[in-house]
């Protein structure tokens, strides 16, 4: 397979392919606008009885119209060529690399004259030291300078035939948290402005989606024209391999063709366990004379659902005879009657007995009684009673927000508002649906919006997004004092350290701590020279789980270091996480 094609294998080998086959099926969320489209317009064939695009003109697209276009895709490779072509209405160049789980290759490219030929000549190895390493295992997009001393980046640069580009976007495409390829442009030695990126990023977050869609299309027209079952004659593994080929694309134009002798590694089939049948009773009443003629015999109706007799009589249910509760008598608990007659456990008290029309009720005052309004004479029928509300433990709890939904109040202008977002979203961050919650607040921060950028800053910092720290350092040298000053306050809180706005010490911390966890960091923190970062350290990890020692921030530091080092072994021997 070539490389793009193999990407989207392996990740849904990575995933679980029957996630895929119910959603193809129909039973899974819905496709995104225009799937339905692709769908009924015949498959890959389709695209063909379309003009091609233009490759050597940016498109000049809204925002619209490049989402109409990625809709209308119904093949992997248009779906990357609108994502590349959307991008040159930003960017001097761009390409599209396909990643395995062995290396980065390029797939596609725009440029001044079209560059594709050449792309599909660069690869990496997925381990080469470089920022394309960096954003697949962040998976977190990248727009900055790209220094040419890691081996990756040189190879990818000089292959490419871009000199020193002084910014370069890298955005991984994600298939269900698997990057599948990532998208890079630069605009040579022209500056770029990450305001203007806004769309280009939203547009970028649905490629996936647009990818994930073309495969379940695929997976429907293979359903569709299959028997309904395994060809009994079939070879052994013939289900299997043709299973495979779901995913698997044929060769591209231009493009190469898969090796001689190859085959798709098999892709083992899902069996699934017949339900077992429900017990018939051997107690059921037979059916009456007049009703077994009219229902269908076992052989007209076809085999039993569920093992479930189609010969019993349906069941008739008679409610019991409800007794209209008796109105409290006047003088009596009033509504408090009501409520223990009604939603007490226990038997009933007896109801009192009937008195005489005009007769007043036992134990009330003889005397002149206030004249009620007269009510015209009725039908005798059942005593309305008040209802009264369930208690409150009985009324079922209210529903959390969602996680997305607390990221647009972690972005509200009111601070008390933002904080009390942030602190659920930070008890929530192990959620699967943080990660959404997050990249909503990382666009946040590259809106170009200072007051915005500013906000999503500060909620970045306060639920101690480490992925985020890349975007965090662009932002300090390319955004105004306020929003730069709030991205140093998000790097200090995630890191424990105390560097300052400014974004060349952070690059280099980055660069040589990006491959310890935040746990090594905090650790490290409990033995720096400042006290606020031991204490807010210390704090930090007691929060995770109990110090299983006396730590503290104004120990000697011998003590301190010593401490330290017992509570990290702790901490990695327990598999504690943050």
């Amino acid at each position: 397979l070539e490389p793009l094609a193999a990407a989207l294998q392996q990740a849904l080998e990575d995933v679980d392919v029957t996630v895929l086959d119910e959603e193809a099926s129909g039973g899974g969320p819905a496709l995104p606008s225009g799937g339905d489209a692709s769908a009924r317009g015949g498959g890959d064939d389709a695209g063909a009885e379309r003009p091609a695009p233009d490759r050597t003109v940016p498109p000049r697209w809204s925002l619209e119209d490049a989402r109409a276009a990625l809709a209308a895709a119904r093949h992997r490779d248009e779906v990357v060529l609108t994502a590349i072509r959307y991008a040159r209405d930003f960017f001097e160049y761009a390409a599209v690399f396909a990643v395995t789980r062995d290396a980065v290759a390029g797939h596609d490219a725009l440029g001044l004259h079209d560059e594709r030929d050449r792309a599909r000549s660069v690869a990496i190895w997925a381990t080469d030291p470089g920022i394309f390493k960096t954003v697949i295992e962040t998976r977190a997009p990248h727009l900055g300078p790209v220094s040419r001393e890691a081996s990756g980046n040189e190879a990818i640069l000089s292959g490419l035939g871009r000199e020193s580009p002084r910014a370069v976007l890298l955005y991984p495409v994600l298939l269900r948290d698997r990057p599948v390829c990532v998208v890079y442009a630069d605009n040579g030695e022209a500056p770029v402005s990450p305001g203007r990126l806004g769309d280009l990023l939203l547009f970028l977050s649905g490629v996936g989606a647009a990818l994930e869609r073309i495969l379940q299309d695929r997976k429907r027209r293979g359903r569709a024209g299959r028997p309904a079952g395994p060809d009994p004659g079939a070879a052994p593994g013939a289900e299997a391999s043709r299973r495979a080929e779901d995913v698997r694309e044929a060769p591209v134009v231009g493009g190469p063709g898969p090796r001689a002798g190859s085959e798709a590694e098999p892709v083992a089939p899902v069996v699934r366990a017949a339900p077992e049948p429900l017990p018939v009773p051997v107690d059921a009443p037979a059916p009456a004379r007049g009703e077994a003629a009219a229902q269908p015999s076992l052989e007209e109706a076809g085999p039993p659902d569920l093992g479930i007799p189609v010969d019993l009589p349906p069941f008739e249910f008679e409610p019991p005879p409800v007794e209209a509760p008796q109105a409290p008598a006047a003088g009596a608990g009033g509504l408090e009657d009501v409520e223990e007659a009604f939603f007490s456990s226990g038997p009933r008290a007896p109801a009192a007995p009937e008195r005489e029309k005009g007769a007043p009720a036992e134990g009330a005052s003889s005397g002149p009684t206030p004249t009620a309004t007269a009510t015209p004479t009725a039908a005798p029928g059942p005593i309305a009673t008040p209802t009264a509300p369930p208690p409150a433990d009985a009324r079922p709890p209210p529903e959390p927000p969602t996680l997305a939904a607390l990221a647009d109040r972690a972005l509200d202008p009111d601070g008390a508002t933002a904080a009390a977002a942030c602190e659920a979203l930070a008890a929530r961050r192990r959620e699967p649906a943080s990660r959404t919650a997050n990249e909503k607040l990382r666009r946040a921060l590259l809106s170009g919006i200072s007051a915005r950028a500013t906000r999503a800053a500060r909620a970045l910092g306060a639920i101690r997004d480490v992925e985020a720290i890349p975007l965090l350092i662009q932002v300090l040298e390319t955004s105004e004092p306020e929003t730069a000053g709030a991205s140093a306050d998000a790097l200090a809180a995630i890191t424990l350290q105390r560097l300052g706005p400014d974004a060349r010490k952070w690059l280099a911390w980055w660069k040589q701590n990006r491959g310890r966890g935040r746990a090594e960091w905090l650790f490290s923190g409990l033995t720096s020279a400042d006290r606020e970062t031991r204490v807010a350290a210390s704090v930090e990890l007691s929060l995770a789980a109990p110090a299983p020692v006396a730590y503290s921030a104004d120990l000697p530091p011998d003590e301190r270091e010593r401490l330290a080092r017992a509570w990290a072994g702790w901490w990695a021997r327990s598999g504690h996480v943050l």
